[in-house]
């Protein structure tokens, strides 16, 4: 954004060149014309960018490529990120199975653009709070989603790991917000296949991360008093996310804080109880 009294004052940019002897005037929602959309995007450019977003914090990407190869892409870098660095975030892709938590594979298309729809969920995952689930949320987005499944599909898209739009009297909501997981074991259960899971475990991961990187890293002696101060913040931290009903059941003496191989390292062990949104109702009525 730029504030200019002027349009000479106006800067260039990689999109748009002002002319400088314009006349200014108060105006809200004008369209630029007579622009052109420029070369074709190609993975390259995707494996640059994703090259610079190495450096940030987020929550939540999104990939509006349709291409098999980019998606690919996105999803051994979201892996690896997730996996070998611990950046913990999740990335929406349109009709891509990953098999993975990370990964939220979007079925539903719009009817404008095919892929547009990723921009609005990408939008409602980053948004939502720890405490909450996207499950049934309202769609409220631009583009007009395509939803003509019958209940079979649904239930069939639900088992795929498939996060679908669908019709609800006259409004399209979420139908389950669900990751790209099918296939769970012993150490990754079900509960992994839940976005609110997932957002719960990765604001845990991000927060002690954040902690431990501004309070301890080489500034904290690795001694009893030093891990116990340590044990003590993550401890106040579950608490809180007790308080807002992210988590539950919460003991201290789940969590232990010990040293290391090395005389610098630090090892954490955690248990928890996550708390999801009510998604399913099973009700038996007596007749007397």
């Amino acid at each position: 954004m730029q504030t200019v009294s002027k349009a000479a004052e106006l800067q260039p940019n990689d999109f748009v060149t002002f002319l400088s002897s314009a006349t200014l005037t108060a105006t809200a929602g004008t369209k630029l014309t007579g622009g052109t959309n420029g070369s074709a995007i190609t993975g390259e450019n995707y494996q640059t960018f994703l090259n610079k977003l190495e450096s940030y914090s987020f929550h939540t990407l999104g990939c509006l490529s349709n291409d098999t190869d980019v998606k690919q892409l996105y999803v051994a870098y979201t892996k690896r990120m997730r996996d070998e660095l611990g950046a913990k975030f999740q990335t929406v892709l349109y009709q891509q199975a990953a098999d993975y938590e990370g990964v939220i594979n979007l079925d539903t298309a719009a009817q404008e653009d095919e892929v547009g729809l990723v921009y609005w969920v990408t939008g409602a995952q980053a948004g939502c709070a720890i405490n909450i689930s996207a499950t049934n949320k309202t769609y409220d987005g631009e583009y007009t989603p395509v939803v003509p499944y019958t209940q079979s599909q649904l239930e069939a898209g639900i088992k795929s790991g498939e996060l679908m739009l669908h019709k609800v009297g006259d409004e399209i909501h979420v139908l389950q917000d669900i990751n790209s997981l099918v296939t769970t074991t012993e150490t990754k259960g079900s509960d992994f296949c839940d976005n609110q899971t997932i957002r719960v475990l990765d604001q845990i991961a991000n927060d002690i991360a954040t902690l431990f990187n501004t309070r301890y890293l080489g500034k904290i002696p690795n001694d009893a008093d030093g891990r116990m101060s340590l044990w003590n913040d993550i401890v106040a931290h579950h608490k809180a996310l007790q308080d807002i009903r992210a988590i539950e059941n919460f003991n201290s003496e789940d969590v232990t804080v010990e040293a290391g191989e090395t005389k610098r390292s630090i090892v954490v062990s955690d248990a928890i109880t996550i708390v999801n949104a009510m998604a399913q109702l099973y009700m038996t009525v007596v007749v007397q």
